[in-house]
């Protein structure tokens, strides 16, 4: 494997140089390769090494390269393994976590969060892999407009360089947000107990925040206490959920997907809320209500969404938004009654919100 030690040294010393002059928090390297909303990468990797077993849980050792904004290729010798459960043994290109090195980051004078994930193409039809990925991309920022603490994307078009062949994949993909710069960036902390007994541990507005939000998109591919596709986070001595994978959701709608027998569903686009309460309030409506067009104008501005996503992904959204507005009655889950928004809707001030 060629390092790139003496260019890596240069970048770290011109980094490092800018934030001890100007007194500022050091960046990560997520936010470094975030200067732009679409950003090239090259990750030069043995490729058969890495893929060849999917279930190996060993780091390969990698380059990743890329032009920062000045136009300087910026060098980094990293660690990449597979990870996931589904996607890790199902897609054309497995689900990756990048890993950094703590003394490069330091030594640029960059702050220590060294690991992101990275999520990649599944189906082989690379017209429906990107559109399932720019899909579940609009689902993490979609949440980011609604919550603090949720995990920041980045886009990327990038390509695997196979350092025995030198052939090479190219496609899109997305970074997701080290867990510890989130933590750090929202002043939460790991919530280390696995099991939380009392409901009341758990912040009342986010939960249903994040139930409401796992409605909209369809997704009842999660469940809170379990911590099934969200982290527990602790701030101001209450638990936080953040909500992540997001590819079994109805707005993804993947061609893989299973429709959940647990609900009875016969379609991945059918919904059912897993929240706690059978009781919404006008407060929870509102929420939603008041975002309605940030949330919609999100889709509408994106440079990667085209118009036929586009209008796929509004078509979806809006039977969520007409169901709020209308009163009507919310699928819940077959052990509980269903949900009636008709009662909270009744202020002519949440109706005209959605104006």
């Amino acid at each position: 494997m060629k390092t790139y030690t003496k260019y890596i040294i240069l970048i770290f010393t011109i980094n490092f140089s800018f934030s001890s002059l100007h007194g500022t928090d050091p960046q990560s390297i997520f936010d470094a390769i975030g200067f732009s909303e679409m950003v090239s990468v090259n990750i030069d990797v043995d490729w058969e090494a890495l893929t060849a077993d999917v279930r190996k849980e060993g780091k390969q050792e990698a380059v990743f390269s890329y032009k920062n904004e000045f136009g300087n290729t910026q060098y980094w010798n990293i660690g990449i393994k597979l990870r996931g459960k589904f996607r890790r043994t199902h897609c054309q290109t497995p689900p990756m976590k990048l890993f950094f090195k703590k003394e490069d980051l330091k030594l640029a004078g960059l702050a220590p969060y060294d690991d992101m994930k990275l999520v990649n193409y599944c189906v082989e039809n690379p017209v429906e892999a990107k559109k399932l990925l720019i899909k579940e991309y609009m689902a993490y920022k979609m949440y980011n407009a609604l919550a603090p603490e949720s995990f920041r994307v980045q886009m990327l078009k990038i390509t695997f360089r196979d350092t025995k062949s030198w052939r090479k994949i190219r496609q899109w993909a997305f970074l997701i947000e080290d867990t510890a710069q989130m933590l750090a960036r929202v002043n939460a902390k790991k919530v280390k107990n696995k099991k939380v007994e009392n409901i009341l541990a758990f912040d009342d507005k986010s939960s249903m925040r994040v139930a409401l939000f796992q409605y909209m998109i369809g997704n009842a591919d999660w469940q809170l206490y379990a911590q099934k596709n969200v982290k527990w986070i602790q701030k101001n001595n209450k638990i936080i959920p953040v909500p992540y994978d997001f590819d079994f959701s109805g707005l993804v709608n993947p061609s893989y997907g299973i429709p959940n027998p647990d609900y009875q569903h016969k379609t991945m686009q059918e919904r059912v809320f897993l929240g706690d309460t059978l009781v919404l309030s006008e407060a929870d409506i509102r929420f939603f209500l008041v975002r309605k067009a940030h949330l919609l104008n999100l889709v509408k501005d994106n440079n990667f969404v085209r118009k036929d996503l586009e209008k796929e992904i509004l078509g979806y959204l809006d039977t969520f938004f007409q169901g709020l507005c209308k009163g009507k009655v919310i699928a819940a889950a077959p052990h509980a009654k269903p949900m009636t928004v008709t009662a909270a809707m009744a202020s002519s001030k949440v109706k005209n919100t959605q104006q």
